[in-house]
């Protein structure tokens, strides 16, 4: 008998093992936003505009700053977005138009 019992306390270790082991989760390396504060909340608001997730701006602005390792307030990105409507000379969309610019000239590249 202390040979059974001995087994089932080794598979009892092996099964604490295993469930630790696919418990922990890997290091995940943090991206880094390298661009200016007004282009992610920018980018917020296109993804609040367009429906693609079902949240307010704030929490979408919050979500990116996480993911992106950048500081932005809700009051921040309010005043960035009065400023996005603001602007005169150059596009309110700019970084959105720019970013579509791009991607469409990756894809014609590959093309070629």
């Amino acid at each position: 008998m202390d040979y059974v019992f001995a087994k089932f306390i080794a598979y009892e270790k092996i099964q604490f093992y295993l469930i630790e082991q696919l418990s922990e989760k890997p290091a995940v390396q943090k991206l880094v936003w390298t661009g200016d504060k007004v282009n992610l909340v920018e980018l917020a608001y296109g993804i609040y505009h367009t429906h693609q997730i079902k949240a307010e701006v704030s929490e979408i602005v919050e979500a990116l700053s996480n993911a992106f390792n950048i500081t932005i307030t809700g009051d921040a990105a309010y005043r960035m977005n009065i400023d996005i409507k603001r602007r005169k000379v150059i596009s309110p969309t700019r970084f959105l138009e720019e970013m579509a610019g791009q991607v469409k000239q990756s894809i014609e590249n590959s093309y070629k």
